[in-house]
């Protein structure tokens, strides 16, 4: 919960001696074992003075050790509630990785004051990283530079929106450098290497921005201004939108921005309605096995459900594929209990209730709000779903016999025919605005959320005529990738659109897709 996971010395060693070169007084507001601390002291120029944080007693004991050849401090406290006397010249360092909820309270409190202080939009999905770069950049001197290692959800999340937003209004110039592999062994986190100039007085205009691939040789070989200097830089408008768009290529760039403002494609939102699936506060109690209906007597109370991607291979959840699921003993019923009161609940039902009950499920907070808990309540059906989260590339589900879903599936309503919508999905344009618009979780696994997915472009076809194939090649185990290429040919011979721009915005999937699935070394 802490994100204690320390920064490798030759990271700490690449940025630590662009950011402090030819700077006096500097600033590491999360020192852990002190490895910044310690590459700095031992440059030939190191800088006259040393401040550094860290809320671990023990750790800022270690980090105390590590400052020789400088002048130094290491405060044991809350960053966030630091003062510094003066701005400084240069910040370097790996701020935690905590989520919002583990923080204390009043570290909360702090970092809720901190965007309100600076009229940027908090969330309570935040993470303790993000007001620890905001808070860094305004203790910066006008021309200061910040070094870090940063969780590479800055580019993709919207939580991080603050600090996008405050890095482009504060920073003249930022060089985000992404991995190709990642950097801390026992841990799926992925990570950039954030370098940035503060504005200096008199600066006017907008923020340049540049994205850069980087691997360990050029790290331990190269140098920041050396990638500073041939970085293409592009100004960019201060704001929160995601960076996402900044890892494609000029033509890929151009392809998205021209397919999109197509008149034959729109946004999702346009076509479809997004909701989330059913919210049961207790998803392994309420959706069940076969064995489980059997064993209770159960099978009254249940419909048909389907909430991962084991449960539908296809494109298509149909009467066959819950069969399968029921024979394989796979969580595939709803337990509807909505409609009947304790009294005329079977033996059975009460049975399994007073189980759920012994396992305290009533007093979770979603169901204790309930009653009685056992109701739950927005069970509908829609006939398309689409799984919260994917592994390859997300899929539409046509639900042919309109099997229910919690929230791990959102449920889609269209009147666009089911089968042509789910086909139409499929294809790299679509596809890619998913991998740049959604998030990625530990393991390489890709989240949508509702906003995203009303924004996502898809193709808008009368009769495309592919459904079936698509269907088939997938239930007999044909990725998504290899399907693309014919898909894409089809969709840009019925719209009339280049093959090239669909083939340029596959080149970019397949990209992001190794990217979010990488492993580490």
């Amino acid at each position: 919960m802490r994100g204690g996971f320390y920064t490798p010395k030759h990271i700490a060693e690449f940025l630590g001696k662009w950011a402090v070169a030819g700077a006096k007084n500097v600033l590491e507001p999360s020192a852990g074992d002190g490895v910044f601390l310690q590459v700095i002291s031992e440059l030939d120029q190191p800088p006259v003075n040393i401040t550094a944080i860290e809320l671990d007693p023990n750790e800022a004991e270690k980090a105390k050790i590590q400052l020789h050849n400088v002048e130094g401090r290491v405060l044991n406290q809350d960053y966030l509630d630091y003062e510094p006397a003066n701005p400084v010249d240069a910040v370097v360092g790996n701020p935690p990785f905590i989520r919002y909820q583990y923080l204390s309270e009043s570290t909360q409190l702090k970092a809720q004051n901190l965007y309100k202080t600076l009229g940027l939009q908090f969330t309570k999905h935040t993470n303790a990283w993000v007001p620890f770069v905001i808070k860094a950049l305004m203790e910066l001197e006008p021309g200061g530079r910040l070094a870090m290692v940063i969780p590479a959800e800055l580019l993709s999340v919207l939580h991080a929106g603050a600090a996008r937003e405050y890095l482009l209004k504060t920073c003249e110039s930022i060089l985000v450098l992404d991995a190709d592999e990642l950097f801390f062994e026992g841990t799926l986190q992925r990570t950039v290497l954030l370098a940035a100039v503060r504005r200096r007085a008199g600066f006017q205009g907008k923020s340049k921005i540049a994205f850069e691939k980087i691997s360990t040789d050029t790290i331990r070989n190269s140098s920041i201004d050396t990638i500073f200097h041939s970085a293409r830089f592009v100004e960019r408008e201060a704001g929160s939108a995601k960076w996402m768009d900044g890892l494609l290529t000029d033509t890929e760039r151009e392809a998205l921005f021209s397919l999109s403002g197509n008149t034959n494609i729109r946004l999702f939102s346009d076509v479809a309605t997004v909701q989330v699936g059913i919210v049961t506060g207790a998803n392994s109690f309420f959706v069940i096995s076969k064995s489980i209906a059997d064993k209770y007597n159960l099978h009254e109370y249940t419909r048909p459900m389907f909430g991962r991607s084991s449960h539908v291979r296809g494109l298509t959840y149909t009467s066959a594929d819950h069969e399968a699921n029921l024979k394989a003993d796979l969580p595939c019923l709803f337990l509807d209990l909505n409609a009947t009161d304790w009294t005329d609940l079977s033996p059975g039902a009460k049975e399994y209730l007073q189980l759920g009950e012994s396992l305290d499920l009533h007093l979770r907070y979603k169901t204790r709000i309930r009653n009685p808990w056992w109701h739950v309540p927005s069970v509908y059906r829609t006939n398309i779903s689409l799984l919260k989260r994917s592994n390859e590339a997300p899929r539409l589900i046509a639900n042919d016999i309109q099997a229910l879903t919690t929230d791990t599936a959102y449920r889609i309503s269209s009147t666009i025919d089911s089968r042509l919508l789910t086909s139409t999905w499929l294809n790299s344009l679509t596809l890619l605005a998913c991998e740049l618009n959604g998030r990625t979780y530990g393991g390489g696994v890709l989240e949508l959320v509702p906003s995203e997915i009303r924004n996502t472009p898809i193709p808008v076809i009368s009769n495309l005529g592919s459904f079936e194939k698509l269907d088939e090649s997938l239930r007999k185990g044909a990725s998504i990738s290899e399907l693309l290429p014919q898909q894409n040919k089809l969709i840009a011979m019925t719209l009339g659109i280049g093959l090239e721009e669909l083939s340029a915005l596959e080149n970019a999937r397949q990209r992001m897709l190794t990217r979010r699935t990488r492993k580490a070394n």
